[in-house]
């Protein structure tokens, strides 16, 4: 039997240090919401970091080359309204950053630090995945959860 529609809610922080002022103004803009669809009671489901339109996905803006560091709260469970659980794990392949201009990509564990440069034209794409446990016993409903994504201006 499958649940109602999930969506994890991707809310953006932007955290800024003194060293900012120098290498031009960062920003965020929230793309798209990781959303795991309908599921089925008892089957596990994964969205890929970079499956396009269900993966969360954020754009960072800056000056070229831009060192950043990039940290997310990953929460342990989505919740319905009524106070019922639904586990998410997210794995070690389960961030993906793109960064413009470059010629590679980058695999990383969402659940560590990425420390990296945003690319030589100013932006990177960041996408994340996850996979949601619900139980055989699951009741239907809408369930959501809230990943806190932070954004520090390392220097350059």
């Amino acid at each position: 039997m499958r649940i109602a529609q999930f969506t994890l809610l991707l809310t953006v922080m932007l955290m800024t240090a003194d060293a900012l002022a120098a290498q031009g103004e960062i920003s965020v803009v929230p793309r798209n919401d990781l959303r795991f669809g309908e599921l089925i009671r008892g089957v596990p489901t994964s969205i890929a970091p970079f499956r396009l339109l269900r993966s969360g996905l954020i754009e960072v803006r800056g000056s070229r080359n831009a060192s950043i560091r990039i940290e997310y709260v990953l929460p342990p469970t989505m919740r319905s309204a009524a106070g019922d659980q639904i586990p998410l794990t997210f794995g070690a392949d389960d961030g993906f950053a793109v960064p413009t201009g470059g010629s590679f990509t980058l695999r990383f564990n969402p659940q560590q630090p990425l420390v990296t440069s945003i690319g030589w034209l100013g932006r990177m794409f960041v996408f994340l995945g996850g996979t949601a446990e619900p139980s055989r016993t699951q009741r239907s409903g809408s369930y959501r959860a809230v990943i806190t994504l932070t954004v520090y201006s390392i220097g350059t």
